[in-house]
């Protein structure tokens, strides 16, 4: 005898099927082997069956089928398919997804991870070994069918639509592209403008550095778009030509290889900070610079004032907790006399 319960283990609720005892009927569940694996709705009332459809587990022989016309759970497939809108199916080899709509049966490759195509019900292979399909791999199928740009809905496969770009979708320190070949490096929206930090123009091939960049748009036409990898080369090759490197960790131009002023320093920025050569190098967030006693600088941070500040990076870092004295690039005091 064929076990009923095991072909309907994963099947929805709501399966239309056929009882001799009691006509048309819906399943509810269908579980382990015994006297109550598979259990129907008809009309107000629930029936039990045992996984191969008996109404006496122990006695009779099969009454519960997949429809009033195929008495047979040889070819249930045919049947009982083209009604499940919406369920998957896996084949025994377990490579491909069967996916069920209103008109079709669509196939996705579980190994070559495509939507290979889709069958008619006239067309399909109903002769091939199916099953319904768990609940992890329903999840896995919709999941594969999201990632190819597909969504099912109102029982049909459709093509998801695209999001369209907008200004409004841009970061700070995106790289963006204007109608007229600007290439820029984007900071906020300001009023009805995109304010840059850069900008290049690849057909006059001008880079522009203005303190405040202004390109104007509507919600109507933007004339901007994420740029494309190439012209992102472009922009930074011709800053490097220029003698600038875009620093994206703390978005902001900087030269190259130029002499460290205290016009560098920028508020909150890492500092080393300590009172004279003897004194240990303490971390602080820079503030501004004041003058002091004999026109000597004083670096006000968040906490005190010092008397010798330098950059917190990578080349200062192993100053921290020592008293070692500073000649580089960023000593920006007079000497102690």
């Amino acid at each position: 005898m064929t076990n009923i319960a095991e072909i309907l283990k994963n099947a929805t609720e709501g399966l239309k099927l056929y009882s001799m005892i009691h006509g048309g009927v819906e399943l509810i569940s269908a579980r382990e082997a015994g006297a109550y694996s598979i259990s129907v709705r008809y009309g107000y009332g629930v029936q039990c069956f045992d996984e191969y459809g008996k109404y006496f587990n122990q006695h009779g022989e099969c009454v519960l089928f997949p429809s009033e016309d195929h008495r047979d759970w040889k070819d249930w497939q045919k049947v009982l398919m083209p009604q499940c809108v919406g369920s998957v199916f896996v084949g025994n080899n377990e490579y491909q997804y069967c996916l069920v709509t209103n008109d079709k049966i669509w196939v996705i490759d579980k190994l070559r991870k495509s939507l290979t195509g889709w069958f008619t019900f006239s067309v399909f292979n109903f002769n091939q070994e199916l099953r319904f399909a768990t609940a992890e791999e329903i999840e896995q199928c919709f999941k594969e069918l999201d990632r190819q740009g597909y969504k099912f809905e109102n029982g049909e496969v459709v093509k998801k639509e695209e999001k369209k770009w907008s200004i409004y979708d841009a970061n700070d320190g995106d790289i963006l592209q204007t109608f007229d070949d600007e290439t820029l490096i984007f900071a906020r929206i300001s009023d009805n403008c995109a304010e840059c930090y850069v900008s290049y123009n690849s057909k006059t091939k001008i880079l522009s550095i203005p303190k405040r960049g202004v390109f104007y748009f509507d919600d109507f036409n933007c004339i901007m778009r994420p740029a494309t990898q190439e012209e992102k080369y472009e922009l930074m090759k011709k800053l490097d030509d220029e003698g600038y490197v875009w620093n994206q960790e703390e978005l902001r131009l900087e030269r190259k290889d130029k002499e460290f002023t205290t016009n560098d320093f920028k508020p909150f920025d890492k500092v080393l900070v300590r009172q004279c050569d003897e004194r240990n190098w303490q971390v602080n967030l820079f503030s501004h610079i004041v003058p002091g006693c004999e026109n000597k600088k004083v670096y006000f941070c968040l906490e005190y004032a010092w008397m010798q500040c330098i950059p917190y990076n990578e080349e200062t870092a192993h100053l921290l907790g020592t008293t070692e004295n500073y000649d580089g690039p960023y000593k920006t005091w007079e000497e102690e006399e």
